[in-house]
């Protein structure tokens, strides 16, 4: 009876929040849909439990089984999610709808069990609750396949969130990249913990051979927690969980011609000349006070006369002088690492990626080619 209570109120949150998401919310963006399926997914896999632990699958048992194969939709869900959150390109196509054919292949897998008799399917239910119902090699599979698909799509988000750091981090958006990002983390760690949460369950019953009841109602606690997780972010900062690609800057004064030719001057003299952007730690706020104008501004003016982002830029610039000093006979004592250090990178590994992204080589094929006949 516990469960069911349990189960009952998380079903009632879920179907609040998606209420509150789709009658509150002015702007219906793709990110507030992949989110609203991320809670729809998660009540739905409660209502099975509250199903069988209220003891309604006697009464609505074709309802029963309704939540197999979620985890193959919650990959795919993230990693569109992390999209739109961090591409202000992304837009939906349909060809996206291909990420979940997994799980449309995972409910043909189940129509016996959906088309089951009710007699059949009580009975399948009651054996379940018994703990006599066998786990076989084939569930084992099933849910070691689900678990590895939702890995992939995870290490792909992982991969699309770095690259969202590195080339949006310094656009001065309302809600800004670093918020998103630690916010997907975030939610990225809640998804991972239920999935080891799986991962331990099915350990579990490998080793019992048989389905405990108990046991899938605590993972199921987890799914609960994501529910929960969502709906302190959705009423505390609703922004944060439906971001737009608003820019700060949009609507400030605009710089006219002479201005603007003076404050570009003034940028191209502190970076080649005074060379700042060989200090690690320079940050926008700093150039734009020794330019004299505010940060949001200075952005704009590099998106707008450089046609790239600040990041992007003082990263070129980077690279540009270590090209120039990896033949210089002044710095022939240092590694290709403490040239890439000596000029503002602060790691092997966000040297290595950025070389790559600006010439297209890694800088040990690049010294290679130059010096190549």
């Amino acid at each position: 009876m516990v469960w069911s209570y349990l189960f009952g109120i998380t079903i009632a949150h879920g179907i609040f929040l998606l209420v509150l998401m789709v009658l509150k919310r002015p702007k219906k963006t793709l990110a507030l849909w992949l989110i609203a399926g991320v809670i729809l997914a998660a009540v739905i896999t409660n209502a099975d439990f509250f199903l069988i632990t209220s003891g309604l699958y006697r009464t609505v048992p074709k309802f029963f089984g309704m939540s197999f194969g979620m985890l193959l939709l919650l990959g795919p869900l993230y990693f569109l999610y992390t999209k739109a959150t961090t591409d202000p390109e992304f837009t939906w196509r349909w060809i996206y709808a291909l990420h979940f054919i997994p799980y449309v292949l995972h409910l043909v897998l189940n129509i016996p069990l959906y088309v089951m008799d009710t007699p059949a399917k009580i009975a399948f239910v009651e054996t379940l609750l018994s703990g006599h119902l066998a786990f076989r090699p084939a569930e084992v599979l099933v849910n070691a396949v689900q678990i590895v698909i939702a890995t992939i799509y995870f290490s792909v988000a992982i991969v699309q969130i770095s690259k969202a750091k590195v080339r949006l981090e310094a656009v001065p958006y309302v809600v800004p990249v670093g918020e998103r990002i630690r916010w997907l983390n975030t939610l990225l760690v809640c998804f991972m913990a239920y999935v080891a949460c799986i991962i331990i369950l099915l350990a579990y019953l490998v080793v019992k051979g048989r389905f405990i009841p108990e046991a899938n109602y605590l993972y199921t606690l987890a799914c609960s927690a994501i529910l929960y997780m969502l709906g302190f972010r959705l009423i505390l900062n609703p922004e944060l969980v439906n971001p737009d690609f608003l820019k700060k800057y949009q609507n400030a004064k605009q710089f006219s011609d002479e201005d603007q030719a003076r404050h570009l001057a003034k940028l191209h003299d502190l970076i080649d000349n005074e060379k700042l952007f060989l200090d690690p730690a320079l940050k926008l706020n700093d150039l734009a006070a020794k330019i004299g104008i505010p940060p949001h501004q200075l952005s704009k003016l590099v998106n707008e006369r450089c046609g790239k982002s600040f990041v992007e830029f003082i990263n070129e610039k980077r690279v540009q002088e270590f090209i120039t000093r990896m033949d210089d006979d002044q710095y022939k004592n240092l590694s290709l690492l403490g040239i890439a250090l000596d000029v503002g990178f602060n790691s092997k590994s966000s040297f290595n990626l950025i070389f790559k992204k600006v010439t297209g080589y890694t800088p040990s094929e690049f010294r290679e080619n130059k010096h190549q006949p």
